[in-house]
Formats: C-alpha cells, structure tokens, sequence
C-alpha cells in the first residue's frame, strides 16, 4: 500500500536534524502552490492520510537517529512495524521508545531549537507532551507536531517563497529565505498575519467560540480555554490543520477567495469525518451528548453562501 509514497523517498542521502531529504517531490503535488487536502491522498495515492503522516514520522525519526534515510532493509523493519505491531499508533510509539533508549538521540538538540524558536524553556513535562501528541489526539485530526516538522522543509523551498511573495517590495526578508522559518511565517510575519486574522475570525463563526490561535495550540495541540466537547476540540484541531496548511502557501491577495476555498474543504472534511467523529465521542456526564453537526455543517454553508433551500 506504501509503494507509491516509498518510490517517493531517496534512500541514503544523508540529511540535517530538520530536513526531509526524501519527501520534497511531494512538493510536486501543489496546485497553484496549494497543499491537496488530505482526503486527496486516498483516492490518488491509496494510503490513508494517517498512514502516510505516520510514514513521514517513522522516516524522519530514522533519519534523526541514523543521519540517513535508512536503506534497505532497514526501511522494510520499520514499514513492517507500522503494518503490523499493534496499529499505527503503537507503532509510532515503539518508534519513539527506541529513539530515547540511545543518549545519542538528537531529539534533545530538536528540544533545544524548539526553545530558540519559542523564546522559552520547555519544561520536561511539555516536551514530552509534544513528542507524544499524535498518539493521544484523533487519527484524523492530530499529527501536528509531525506536520510541523514535515513541512518546515519538505515544502518551502525558495521556489515556492517567491510565489507566496511575488514582489520583491512586499517580501518578508525572514521569510523568503531558503530556510523559511515556518515559526515567523505564522506567528510574527506582517505579510502573512492577515491570513491567520481572516481565518480565525471565519472559524470563529463556524464553531460559536474564540479559537486560542497560539503557538501552545500548535505545538502542543492544547488550548488555554478548552472547549468542553471533546469532539469539537478535535474539529478545531483539523480546521488549524488545514488552515496552516493551506495558508502559508497562498499570497494576501488572495485571501477572500482563499477563505472561501478553505471553509469549502472543511465542509467535505467534516462531512466526510462526521460518522467517525461521532462514533470517537464520549459523553462527559449524563447531559453531555455528540455535537450538533447539522448546524455546524449549516453554518459553513451560511459562509459560504449555499445554505441549503
């Protein structure tokens, strides 16, 4: 099922602690510099998104742990891990067991470019909250820590910078760089801020709540204020999802109509995902009962204009 993303990789070129060697063609995959939604994968790759995402972590902690993209067979042990041993979350979790038992690991210089990027100390607690998120969020909607990793430079490469800033008078000197620190790009960068301004107010509306758009949220995938449903808490983390990465491939002129396309993907997303999602809910007490997706669904569809007759 993994052949096609494993004819994707280059095996055995060495790569630095935060590069993705053997994924960039996936860049190829853009369409006018906009990242296909996840729902794409299983009808043109045949891999489930949550299986690819788990691919891309697996490797990239390989990558991590031996300086390479392991060769074969090494590349088979860990496919056949995921495959086989217990889902893919135990899978992933092994993996990262096996990464700590070495003090070689890098994963402590990772910690320390986090704290660079943040301007703060992770405390041991929140450090290993970030490691082991996408074992405790939904399949469908976490890997955001994987995410972030992944398309810090899979996806930016000076090519697609000067897209996102055609002009060299509006271009963010940080930003279009053939680094292109994603942190800046989101949290800091004046060109790019309108966008998460735009589309938070839009999610806003469509969730009845004001979404906490910070960097806890993205690396840790936890709220100030979190909402008291579960269940929507892990809509809102798709939507943030799909928000970064759609957004930060896209010029500001471009941002009404780009808010359009968006809210469009999060409703055949969440159509999509209803059933699941509300089948993952858990009642919290005897009052508690799964989100109204009728409405949640209705409301996009106000946004977008085509609320049904």
């Amino acid at each position: 099922m993994l052949d096609q993303v494993h004819a994707q990789t280059k095996a055995g070129i060495p790569i630095s602690a935060w590069e993705i060697a053997g994924i960039v063609e996936w860049g190829e995959l853009f369409e006018d510099h906009m990242l296909i939604p996840f729902t794409s994968f299983v009808n043109d790759f045949g891999v489930s998104p949550g299986t690819f995402l788990t691919y891309a972590a697996i490797t990239r902690h390989a990558a991590l742990y031996w300086g390479t993209i392991p060769k074969e067979p090494n590349t088979s042990v860990l496919l056949q891990t995921l495959l086989t041993q217990g889902g893919e979350r135990n899978a992933i979790t092994n993996i990262y067991k096996a990464l700590h038992i070495d003090d070689k690991c890098p994963l402590m210089s990772l910690r320390a470019y986090w704290e660079e990027a943040l301007q703060r100390e992770l405390t041991d607690t929140q450090w290993e909250q970030a490691l082991m998120i996408p074992n405790i969020i939904s399949m469908s909607s976490s890997y955001n820590y994987i995410q972030f990793n992944y398309l810090h430079h899979a996806y930016l490469t000076p090519a697609k910078m000067a897209k996102i800033y055609p002009s060299a008078v509006d271009r963010c000197p940080i930003s279009h760089t053939g680094n292109a620190d994603f942190l800046h790009m989101i949290w800091t960068c004046a060109q790019m801020v309108e966008y998460w301004e735009t589309i938070t107010e839009a999610l806003n509306k469509v969730t009845g709540w004001n979404s906490c758009h910070d960097m806890a949220h993205f690396l840790l995938g936890v709220t100030r204020r979190t909402p008291r449903n579960k269940t929507l808490n892990k809509i809102l983390n798709l939507a943030l999802m799909i928000e970064k990465r759609r957004l930060a491939m896209c010029w500001k002129s471009a941002a009404i109509p780009l808010v359009l396309r968006w809210l469009t993907d999060l409703h055949n997303v969440v159509l999509a995902e209803q059933q699941i999602l509300m089948l993952s809910h858990t009642p919290a007490g005897p009052s508690s009962s799964p989100p109204n997706w009728t409405a949640f669904i209705e409301g996009i569809e106000i946004i977008l204009g085509r609320q049904a007759m």
